[in-house]
């Protein structure tokens, strides 16, 4: 049976896991063959050598054409490509928590669409070469249409790869976060989606990572649920959430969140504050 106080500390808990999920990169070459000893005459030796030297520069010189023809056919339409993406750079994107598929834990959906108050900012801030810099952020509570919350720190994702455009992914990594002096860690962090043609949204959206029980222990001391048995197998069990083997570790006190489905409309206006150098 959930009793008051242990539904108060999940209600507490879930913007810090908000803010955890936004922290949070043979070729061989023969000797040519003697044919002194094969018999052959000169004469057929001659007319022999000058085919096949004939053929055989003929076909290499056209080889050669078409690989040439196709580099720079690639190359044009990389850059042709990439140019119709560069749009995206200063857009910034409001992930729709409140309606994502969350697969792990099943339970904590719910209770974000009911509570969660802010929203998870991401901004495209550069595109270089076929690389992708973004920048995360949490919106000012309650804002609407969002706006970013200067006083909380920007976060300043690792370079990643934009080759399967429209699709991007960032992560994943361990990436640490700080609320009121505690400092938490979201393993394995990563965050994907495919950016809309004209670059007002992305969709098929997935954030996933997995949480340490014991980067809790200081909320969860609060309700005094202290030590990290108590807090995964006497409370958090109670909503649906499993705690199992750490990938740090191995010890039992993690648990993974994994959402999928995720919508993110862009912000009009909006481009996100930052001081991220790549």
């Amino acid at each position: 049976m959930k009793t008051s106080r242990e539904h108060n500390f999940l209600l507490e808990l879930t913007p810090v896991l908000l803010g955890m999920l936004l922290l949070a990169g043979s070729c061989s070459d023969e000797p040519a063959k003697d044919s002194s000893d094969t018999g052959l005459t000169t004469e057929t030796d001659t007319d022999t050598d000058t085919d096949i030297d004939t053929d055989t520069d003929v076909d290499a010189d056209t080889d050669a054409d078409a690989d040439a023809d196709a580099d720079a056919d690639a190359d044009a339409d990389a850059d042709t490509d990439i140019s119709d993406w560069e749009d995206l750079v200063d857009r910034t994107y409001a992930l729709d928590l409140a309606t994502a598929n969350f697969v792990e834990p099943a339970g904590l959906g719910d209770i974000i669409a009911e509570y969660l108050t802010v929203d998870l900012l991401l901004g495209v801030a550069e595109i270089t070469g076929g690389d992708l810099n973004m920048v995360g952020a949490i919106s000012v509570d309650g804002s609407d249409p969002p706006q970013q919350d200067t006083d909380a720190d920007e976060i300043c994702f690792e370079t990643a790869e934009f080759g399967a455009r429209p699709y991007f992914q960032i992560g994943p990594e361990d990436t640490s976060l700080s609320v009121d002096s505690y400092t938490f860690t979201i393993y394995s962090m990563l965050i994907s989606g495919d950016f809309s043609e004209d670059h007002s949204y992305f969709d098929e959206g997935e954030l996933s990572g997995q949480i340490d029980v014991r980067d809790l222990l200081w909320l969860g001391k609060e309700y005094g649920f202290d030590n990290p048995d108590l807090l995964c197998f006497g409370v958090l069990i109670k909503f649906g959430i499993a705690c199992g083997e750490c990938d740090s570790d191995g010890q039992d006190y993690c648990f993974n969140l994994r959402a999928t489905d995720i919508l993110a409309p862009e912000v009009p206006g909006l481009t996100l504050e930052h001081s991220c150098s790549w």
